[in-house]
């Protein structure tokens, strides 16, 4: 009899317990989570922020110029006028850049599109560097004359910018350009074509700009 009654009296006991358990309450480490497809920078050892793996879009607005020349005709044609486009920064190094530009002068204007590749190489204080290749198309018309003449071009350009704004840039960039007359047939101007005036009219120089840049 006494065995049963520890028996029960111990079953008790344990089903007691277990209901205590069950009524005391969660300890539970409230806080606020992050919220989903948020991108935080942490800082690193180093005092810099890690890479930022979102594609970052900017716009931008220059004055620029050029001073070309051909290897064949002695001279120079100096040339200035308007840029704008967008660029595409991925990891905040490599970007892609698609524009347009317009450059005149007495004699001659310009019209070019062209995409670059380039890869920034400095990043700090806000200030940059960033050196860039690309390919482009230009349509170069004569003011007087019935002159067109249609250039595929190679720029390089070394740009150098610092952030005055947390999203506005001002900007220098100086560079080089070479084009190659795409008139492979023929030059032809009013009526009249020379079938050998392509090489004489591949042109190279050096070219700049200075402008704004607005980071999205």
């Amino acid at each position: 009899m006494k065995k049963a009654f520890a028996g029960v009296t111990g079953l008790v006991a344990c089903l007691v317990c277990i209901n205590g358990w069950g009524e005391a309450p969660l300890q539970l480490n409230y806080g606020a989570p992050q919220e989903l497809g948020e991108y935080t920078l942490q800082p690193a050892k180093n005092g810099q922020s890690q890479i930022n793996t979102a594609i970052q879009t900017s716009v931008f607005a220059q004055f620029e110029g050029s001073r070309l020349k051909s290897d064949e005709v002695d001279g120079h044609e100096s040339l200035n006028g308007l840029g704008a486009g967008i660029t595409f920064t991925a990891l905040d190094t490599f970007n892609t850049t698609l524009g347009m530009h317009y450059q005149s002068n007495s004699d001659w204007n310009s019209t070019e599109i062209e995409v670059r590749g380039g890869y920034q190489f400095y990043n700090r204080n806000n200030s940059y560097a960033n050196a860039s290749i690309g390919i482009g198309y230009a349509w170069l018309k004569a003011d007087d004359y019935d002159i067109r003449l249609r250039y595929v071009t190679l720029p390089l350009e070394l740009e150098l910018g610092h952030y005055f704004q947390p999203r506005v840039a001002a900007y220098l960039g100086l560079g080089y350009k070479w084009l190659y007359s795409e008139n492979l047939k023929d030059v032809c101007t009013g009526y009249f074509c020379d079938s050998g005036a392509s090489d004489v009219l591949d042109l190279d120089g050096i070219t700049y700009k200075t402008g704004i840049r607005y980071r999205f």
